[in-house]
């Protein structure tokens, strides 16, 4: 894939007076998009060349290519008056050219494609990804692992845009898409290279699979804690025994028809009991009133007065008649002896009464706790007294016992999916280290390539680049690393991205394999050694001899005054642009 033309329709969108009648030509081999400052009327007045759009034209081309519509597109949007044009572009797969167009205003609908030289076709967002994918990507002879899905994760590998200057980041040419984990990045890498990413992918599913069930387990957990007042799994299995004995049991009572019985048994067997308090209470009153009466005869005075001797006198006469002979002194002694036997009677009635009393109390006391979880049971269960509340209640019961097995046997099953999953990475891990060290071979080939680009880079006395395929335990099992010793880890991350991306598209065009053959960089060239950027320049310029492709980078003027460049190597520069950008001259037409 080589990108031909890029321009508005209608046209007019682009600055006409830096294009070439509104539109942008891409050259084969190297693309400058550059920006200098142009002679202005005052020249203490300074404008940055950081707002003339350059980035915003890459993102354009990654637009057409289906992106999600970037903060510089929304940007030049909400700042200009572009929403009714359609961004165009052309390129050309296998020497046949392609056409596609994409609204400003609509992205996600009625994006136009098509063979140029045929009718072109209508396409919702989602549809036509699949068809720009198989048509960039689709290689029939590769055996492995490819999705026509992968478009919008594999076209950024070739198209490094950035968000702003302060936000450039070149940190790690594998880990190329910030969002992405290296154990999913790593199969589009394999792929690029023409390598097997067969188990690679299987362990990415599986990880990513584990990634979501783990946390599901955890919430089960929590759900029939938080739902069900159950301490833990162990207690809602409990649970779940409870509720099924329950249910059997409810459903066996409605179906012998008892069930309301039972309740009514339950409140006559409670009206009983207080019934039987009632008479406990009503006897122990009756004892009191016997101890009131009891305790104030004991109180009366019992001596024998003279005045009382008549009344004596008459029980003598009762005693003589019965042949007892008593002196007026025995029979005082008599009365007084008399009085005190009856005291005696009278405190042990008194006891055996409170006596009585206590063991009432207490079978009070039983009997009424014995009540009140009756009334308890009757309250809570709403006291079912006929069979269509007694089919409600076994509803609840069947509802409550259902859900939570359910829940209890989704624990259960995720924790056996889990366990399995886990055994089977390990035995992939062992199946991807045979692969890892047979890989130690087969990218021979790709390594001669880095260290051609390498070679080519540094004339001086310079530590060779190490290109390794190490087995890992972390979760990708698979370190892909390009390492230049001998550098500033600054430079080092940045001539590492541009020698491994070079390397991917070269490796690509000499194996002949369906893919972009362009490679765009949006400002990896700051700060980095005038040398080294000609010595890329002369080596990518010979190689555009023998192959194409496209190399496009961005570039400021700042880069050829900091460098000090002589004027055969600034004209190499301009002369390399396909676009010019000045303070004045920017990339969209101010139509506000």
């Amino acid at each position: 894939m080589l990108l031909k033309k890029i321009y508005s329709e209608p046209l007019g969108l682009f600055n006409e007076d830096i294009t070439k009648n509104w539109v942008i030509i891409f050259k084969k081999w190297l693309n400058f998009i550059f920006a200098k400052k142009n002679d202005l009327s005052n020249p203490k007045e300074k404008k940055s060349l950081n707002s003339v759009w350059k980035s915003l034209l890459l993102n354009f081309i990654d637009f057409c290519l289906l992106s999600s519509e970037s903060a510089h597109i929304k940007d030049a949007k909400k700042h200009n008056n572009i929403n009714h044009y359609l961004i165009v572009l052309e390129f050309s797969i296998n020497w046949i050219d392609y056409i596609i167009k994409r609204s400003l205003e609509r992205p996600d609908y009625e994006i136009i494609f098509g063979r140029k030289d045929w009718n072109l076709s209508i396409y919702w967002l989602d549809e036509i990804k699949t068809i720009i994918c198989d048509l960039i990507f689709k290689r029939d002879n590769y055996e492995w692992i490819y999705y026509n899905k992968w478009l919008r994760k594999i076209i950024p590998f070739f198209i490094k845009k950035q968000e702003s200057k302060s936000k450039i980041k070149f940190s790690d040419p594998i880990k190329y898409i910030e969002e992405c984990p290296i154990i999913e990045l790593l199969n589009y890498h394999l792929f690029l290279l023409w390598i097997d990413n067969k188990l690679f992918y299987e362990n990415y599913n599986i990880t990513s699979e584990l990634k979501q069930k783990e946390p599901v387990v955890k919430w089960i957990q929590n759900f029939i804690s938080d739902s069900y007042g159950l301490k833990d799994i162990n207690h809602a299995i409990n649970e779940v025994d409870i509720l099924k004995k329950a249910t059997e049991t409810a459903e066996e009572n409605i179906k012998n028809f008892k069930l309301a019985k039972e309740y009514k048994n339950i409140e006559e067997t409670a009206n009983r009991i207080t019934k039987e308090i009632k008479e406990l209470w009503f006897q122990n009153h009756n004892d009191y009133i016997k101890i009131e009466q009891f305790t104030s005869s004991i109180k009366e005075n019992t001596d024998i007065s003279t005045i009382k001797i008549h009344n004596i006198y008459k029980d003598l006469n009762l005693l003589l008649a019965q042949n007892i002979k008593k002196t007026i002194k025995e029979a005082i002694d008599f009365r007084n002896k008399l009085s005190l036997s009856r005291k005696e009677f009278i405190n042990n009635e008194i006891n055996k009464l409170e006596n009585q009393i206590n063991e009432r109390t207490q079978i009070i006391d039983k009997k009424d706790k014995e009540r009140i979880k009756l009334f308890w049971i009757l309250e809570a269960q709403e006291a079912i007294q006929d069979i269509s509340e007694a089919y409600l209640y076994l509803n609840r019961l069947k509802d409550k016992f259902i859900n939570l097995q359910w829940q209890v046997d989704l624990y259960f099953n995720l924790k056996k999916e889990i366990t399995e999953r886990k055994s089977y990475l390990a035995n992939l891990d062992d199946k991807i280290y045979n692969q890892i060290m047979w890989l130690r071979q087969y990218i021979s080939s790709f390594r001669e390539i880095i260290l051609d680009i390498h070679n080519a880079l540094y004339t001086e006395d310079i530590s060779n680049p190490i290109l390794t395929f190490i087995h890992t335990d972390k979760e990708q099992k698979l370190n892909i690393n390009i390492s230049i010793e001998g550098q500033l880890s600054f430079w080092k991350n940045r001539w590492r991205t541009l020698i491994y991306d070079i390397a991917v598209l070269l490796n690509s065009i000499n194996h002949k394999l369906n893919s972009p053959k362009f490679l765009i960089h949006d400002w990896i060239f700051d700060w980095i050694d005038k040398t080294h950027f000609f010595l890329l320049f002369n080596y990518l310029n010979k190689k555009a001899e023998e192959k194409d492709f496209q190399y496009i980078v961005t570039m400021n003027e700042e880069f050829t005054k900091e460098k000090a460049l002589n004027e055969s190597e600034l004209v190499k520069i301009e002369e390399n642009s396909i676009i010019i950008f000045t303070p004045t001259d920017k990339l969209l037409v101010d139509n506000r």
